[in-house]
This record gives C-alpha cells, sequence and structure tokens, in this order.
C-alpha cells in the first residue's frame, strides 16, 4: 500500500469531516433519542437534558413501551434526576419516573430487565420498586404532565390490584400491604395542589364504589382508608374549599355502611375499637359540620349515632369517649330532631347528671347544657353563661394540660360561632337568651393572653434540643390562639354586635 501524499491526507481528511458534518445535519428520529437516553440511564451519573427525558418519557409511554423495559440502574438514576435543583431536569425526569413506577404493574412481563438480585422473584422486585416509590421525587409533575400520563388512573389502578393480589408468598402478603402507598401519592398530590381535589376524589369515589373494593377495603384495612381521608380534612386549604368538601363527603357517602360494621364490632371489646372510634369520629364530626341537614339523618338511620351513644353508656372514661361525646353534642345542637331524642335517651339523662361529665368533658358539657337549652330539655339559661367562662382557666397544672384546654376552648368556640353565624339554625336565632353571649365573652377578650397559663422551669436550656421543641410548641400555641380570637370575633358578629378591635 502506498503512503499517501500530503495533499491526498488533507483531501481525505477533509472529505470525512465532510460526511460527519453531513451526517450529523440529519436529525435524529424521536425513536433514536429515546434509544440513545435509555442506553445512557444504564449507567451511573448520566449526563442527560429536559429534551431527551422527555422524550423518552413520551416512547416509554407509547406503544414502544415493550422496548424501554424498567431497568435497576434507569429507575435509580430517575429517582437521583427528579430530585435535581434544575426544575426542567427534575420535571422530565419525573415523567420518566412515572413510567418506572407504573409499567412493572401494567405489564410485568417486563421484569426480566430488572435485576438486583439473584433469583428474584417477580413479587421482590415489585416490593423493592414499592418501597423507593413516594410522592416527593413526583411533586415536580406539571399539571399537564400529571395528566397527560394518567398518573391518577394509573395509581387508582395500582392499588386495587394489590388490594385483590393473592397472598401466595411472605413478599406477595407484604406487596398486599402496600396498596395504600399508591393513594398516599395521590393524598400528597391534594395536598401539594389543593385544586386537584375534585377530580382525584371522584375517581377515588368511583374505584371504592365498587362492591368488590369496599369488601375488600373493609378485610384488608379499611381504618386506613379513612385515616387518609381524615388527613384531608385536616388541610386548611382543602377544608375551605367548597368543591374539595363536597368531594370528601361524596366518597363517604358510599363507606357509611362499612364504617357503622367498623364503629360497632358487636362482642369486641372497647379497647379494641378505640382507635376505630375515634378516627371515624373525627370524620363524621367534619361531615356534620359542612352538611349537618344532611349528615344528621344519614347517622342516625345508619345507627352510627347509637353506637356513640353506647360508648357513652358502656366506657365514659374510656379513649373513644371524646370523640363519640363531640359528634352527639354537635348532632344534638345543629339537628332539633336528634336533640330532642338525645335528650331524652336514658343513658344521656343519667350522664347529664353526673359530676364527670363536666369535670372530664368541660367544653363538651358547655355544649350539652347549651343542646339542652335549645331543645327545651331544661330553662336555666344562665347556666350556660356561668360554665362559659370555665373553658378559659388562669392557671393549668403543665404545657400539656394548657395545651388541651386550649384545644377544647377553640372546638367550643368555633362551634358556638358557627352556630350562631348559620342561616339554618332557627332554633338558636329565635333563643331569648342569646343577646347575653358578647357581653360574656367581651368581659374574656382583655386577659385573653393571659390565659391557659401554665407552670414554667427557669433553668431550662433555650437553644437545645428542648429549646427547639418548645418554639415547634410555642408556634403551635400562638396559632390556637389566633383560632380562639377568630372564633370569639365571629361569635360576637354573629349576634349582631360589634367585636372589640383588641381581637385583631
Amino acid at each position: 500500500m502506498t503512503e499517501m501524499s500530503r495533499d491526498e491526507f488533507v483531501q481525505a481528511l477533509a472529505q470525512a469531516l465532510a460526511a460527519n458534518e453531513a451526517e450529523q445535519r440529519v436529525p435524529k428520529s424521536a425513536h433514536d433519542v429515546a434509544m440513545d437516553a435509555y442506553d445512557a440511564m444504564q449507567f451511573d451519573f448520566p449526563m442527560m437534558s429536559a429534551t431527551d427525558l422527555r422524550v423518552l418519557a413520551e416512547r416509554m409511554h407509547g406503544r414502544d413501551r415493550s422496548q424501554f423495559p424498567v431497568t435497576r440502574p434507569l429507575f435509580l438514576n430517575a429517582l437521583e434526576l427528579a430530585a435535581k435543583a434544575d426544575a426542567a431536569i427534575s420535571a422530565a425526569a419525573a415523567c420518566v419516573l412515572v413510567q418506572c413506577f407504573c409499567i412493572p404493574f401494567q405489564d410485568p412481563s417486563g421484569l426480566d430487565a430488572f435485576r438486583f438480585e439473584s433469583l428474584a422473584s417477580e413479587d421482590a422486585k415489585l416490593l423493592y420498586m414499592c418501597y423507593h416509590t413516594t410522592y416527593s421525587p413526583l411533586s415536580a409533575l406539571t399539571h399537564d404532565d400529571w395528566n397527560y400520563y394518567q398518573v391518577t388512573d394509573a395509581c387508582c389502578s395500582i392499588a386495587a390490584s394489590l388490594l385483590h393480589r393473592p397472598r401466595t408468598s411472605d413478599e406477595s402478603l407484604l406487596l398486599q400491604m402496600e396498596w395504600l402507598r399508591y393513594l398516599y401519592i395521590l393524598r400528597d398530590r391534594m395536598l401539594q395542589h389543593p385544586q386537584t381535589c375534585p377530580a382525584i376524589l371522584q375517581r377515588l369515589a368511583t374505584l371504592f364504589s365498587t362492591p368488590e373494593h369496599v369488601a375488600k377495603m373493609e378485610e384488608v384495612s379499611s381504618l386506613s382508608f379513612l385515616r387518609l381521608l381524615l388527613e384531608l380534612t385536616s388541610s386548611k386549604d382543602i377544608s375551605a374549599s367548597v368543591v374539595a368538601s363536597s368531594a370528601i363527603l361524596s366518597i363517604l357517602k358510599p363507606l357509611v355502611p362499612m364504617i357503622e360494621r367498623h364503629i360497632t364490632f358487636d362482642g369486641a371489646a372497647m379497647d379494641d375499637r378505640a382507635d376505630s372510634i375515634i378516627v371515624i369520629s373525627q370524620l363524621l364530626l367534619w361531615s356534620v359540620q359542612k352538611q349537618p341537614t344532611t349528615w344528621v339523618p344519614l347517622l342516625f338511620d345508619a345507627g352510627i349515632l347509637r353506637a356513640c351513644l353506647r360508648v357513652v353508656a358502656t366506657d365514659p372514661e374510656g379513649k373513644a369517649m371524646k370523640a363519640a361525646l363531640r359528634v352527639l353534642v354537635l348532632c344534638g345542637l345543629v339537628n332539633a330532631s336528634f336533640g330532642s331524642y338525645v335528650h331524652a335517651v336514658p343513658s344521656m339523662v343519667k350522664w347529664s347528671a353526673d359530676d364527670r361529665f363536666q369535670t372530664l368533658y368541660p367544653a363538651e358539657h358547655v355544649l350539652w347544657t347549651l343542646s339542652q337549652l335549645l331543645s327545651g330539655s331544661t330553662n336555666d339559661a344562665m347556666r350556660f353563661f356561668e360554665l362559659l367562662p370555665g373553658l378559659f382557666p388562669s392557671m393549668c397544672d403543665s404545657f400539656l394540660d394548657a395545651q388541651c384546654a386550649l384545644h377544647d376552648a377553640v372546638f367550643a368556640l368555633e362551634t358556638l360561632a358557627t352556630l350562631v353565624q348559620s342561616h339554618t339554625q332557627p332554633r338558636y336565632a329565635s333563643w331569648h337568651a342569646k343577646d347575653n353571649l358578647a357581653p360574656v365573652l367581651a368581659r374574656l377578650i382583655p386577659e385573653i393572653n393571659l390565659r391557659f397559663a401554665y407552670p414554667v422551669r427557669h433553668d431550662k436550656v433555650e437553644d437545645g434540643p428542648e429549646g427547639d421543641s418548645a418554639g415547634g410548641s410555642s408556634n403551635a400555641r400562638v396559632q390556637l390562639m389566633n383560632r380562639l380570637r377568630q372564633a370569639i370575633k365571629r361569635a360576637m358578629t354573629g349576634n349582631a354586635i360589634r367585636a372589640s378591635a383588641k381581637l385583631d
């Protein structure tokens, strides 16, 4: 072979560079871009652009998904990239991560490509993925991406499949227990973006109105789902939204028969069902506050209020007593028919005369006294106004006692304010003694910051862990005090009496 002359070498090099440049000018197809991105994601620390990641997510979501099986490196790299500070990269990686979370459940045939242990079973691989599935890396998803990739439907579908998954091994048993994880993803999405509540909750309502799902959920872990709903109602933004609240109520209604079975537990010891009663009572309390005219008759007809009455009759000092008592008190306040009924129940008549009622449950006792007045079972109106200041103690035995007393006062005053301002409560509007409320509350206002005091250790270290804890507790106390002031203001202005400027 003869050697090239210098001119020939330069000419050959120029031709090669020109050919390479021409090749680079030809744009890659979406499939090729996705394949290159997929290959790069099989190695540590992939250098990826947001555009390439989005193309990969699109191809994995489409008909070509079989060409992009989920591997362990792909899965872990998508998790890492979704946590990046770069918003564009994070959002694009979250789109890929959605495919990694969902495809293995939608098409298990591709699990052969997911290797992390020798001879790992399909259930073991899915369980590994479940344990790495959280909402945090998905929080970067835009609303358009969330809807385009149908994340809500995918989470509901996976939850349902896990709920009904056969228990054939230890891994499958653990896997079935993960069904709620995918509902928690939806919960966290709603907490981050309350405007998504109606669409997501409507999908959940459809899922859990299916008889076979309800039956299985009751068998496996019905209380967990109710806890999820309770967490939503605890969100100020969600609870303040009429649309979101209506969506929560709509998903609760078909669950009422299951709730009744869960709260009664015929033959079960009271301690065994205390947690169920507490969770259910808190949910029902919120429901009655939102729609009293609908929910009080519904709960009475379902036998749930009678179950609460049995709690009072059988375990007046138990863990569940306060929660059940609050439901009964509120229902008696907002519904005239139930108020007349509950004040005539022998066990409640007996309990009303028990000194433990006022001692152990002062807030509920004050509201119960008002309910008695509105239902006509007693006529001593001044008794209510004498009891009301007792909810604002000057000194408590401890910080915990002070917080409990403050929580009780907030509950009582917020309930009272809602009753005063409601246009659907003619009993209170026509009550002859209602004008005495504002003067009683006005006398409490100047000293409101001095109430709920508690002994403080002067040798406490403020800059240590205890100091940090105290700071968090102090913030919670400030928030409760603000809620209390607002409730007092609402109760006073509801009576058409101008609230003091000190309330603000």
